[in-house]
Protein backbone atom coordinates (compact mmCIF):
# COMPACT_ATOMS: atom_id res chain seq x y z
CA UNK A 1 0.00 0.00 0.00
CA UNK A 2 1.57 3.17 -0.59
CA UNK A 3 1.50 5.94 1.68
CA UNK A 4 -0.02 9.41 1.22
CA UNK A 5 2.36 11.93 0.13
CA UNK A 6 1.61 14.36 3.34
CA UNK A 7 2.29 11.52 5.33
CA UNK A 8 5.74 11.06 3.60
CA UNK A 9 6.42 14.76 4.92
CA UNK A 10 4.91 14.51 8.30
CA UNK A 11 7.25 11.39 9.08
CA UNK A 12 10.41 13.40 7.36
CA UNK A 13 9.74 16.47 9.88
CA UNK A 14 8.59 14.70 12.62
CA UNK A 15 11.82 15.20 14.52
CA UNK A 16 11.96 18.63 13.93
CA UNK A 17 10.45 19.82 17.80
CA UNK A 18 10.42 22.79 19.45
CA UNK A 19 11.62 23.46 23.24
CA UNK A 20 8.01 22.71 23.98
CA UNK A 21 7.84 19.94 21.92
CA UNK A 22 5.95 21.37 18.96
CA UNK A 23 6.91 21.18 15.73
CA UNK A 24 9.44 24.17 14.81
CA UNK A 25 8.02 27.07 12.31
CA UNK A 26 9.99 25.27 9.79
CA UNK A 27 7.97 22.00 9.50
CA UNK A 28 4.82 23.72 9.82
CA UNK A 29 5.90 25.92 6.73
CA UNK A 30 6.83 22.63 5.02
CA UNK A 31 3.91 20.32 5.81
CA UNK A 32 1.37 23.72 4.61
CA UNK A 33 3.65 23.75 1.32
CA UNK A 34 3.15 19.84 1.06
CA UNK A 35 -0.62 20.21 1.09
CA UNK A 36 -0.55 22.50 -1.74
CA UNK A 37 1.19 20.37 -3.41
CA UNK A 38 -0.89 16.89 -2.72
CA UNK A 39 -3.17 18.93 -5.00
CA UNK A 40 -0.70 20.25 -8.20
CA UNK A 41 2.53 18.63 -8.36
CA UNK A 42 5.60 21.22 -8.09
CA UNK A 43 6.88 22.90 -10.67
CA UNK A 44 10.81 22.84 -11.83
CA UNK A 45 10.97 25.83 -10.34
CA UNK A 46 9.76 25.13 -7.20
CA UNK A 47 12.74 22.21 -6.61
CA UNK A 48 15.20 25.32 -6.89
CA UNK A 49 12.82 28.57 -4.93
CA UNK A 50 14.76 30.41 -2.51
CA UNK A 51 12.03 29.52 -0.31
CA UNK A 52 13.49 26.41 2.51
CA UNK A 53 9.20 25.28 2.87
CA UNK A 54 8.99 25.13 -0.87
CA UNK A 55 12.20 23.20 -1.85
CA UNK A 56 12.23 20.48 0.98
CA UNK A 57 8.71 20.06 -0.44
CA UNK A 58 9.52 19.46 -3.93
CA UNK A 59 12.41 17.53 -2.69
CA UNK A 60 10.28 15.26 -0.86
CA UNK A 61 7.99 14.92 -3.72
CA UNK A 62 10.72 13.61 -5.53
CA UNK A 63 11.83 11.22 -3.23
CA UNK A 64 8.43 10.35 -2.32
CA UNK A 65 7.88 9.21 -6.02
CA UNK A 66 11.43 6.94 -6.18
CA UNK A 67 10.25 5.64 -2.51
CA UNK A 68 6.70 4.26 -4.53
CA UNK A 69 8.29 3.16 -7.80
CA UNK A 70 10.57 0.62 -5.57
CA UNK A 71 7.51 -1.08 -3.91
Amino acid sequence: MRIKYTDFVEDSVKEWTARDGGLTNAACDVLYQAEGFDNMEPTIEDFFSDDFATQYAATCWEEWNETSEEK
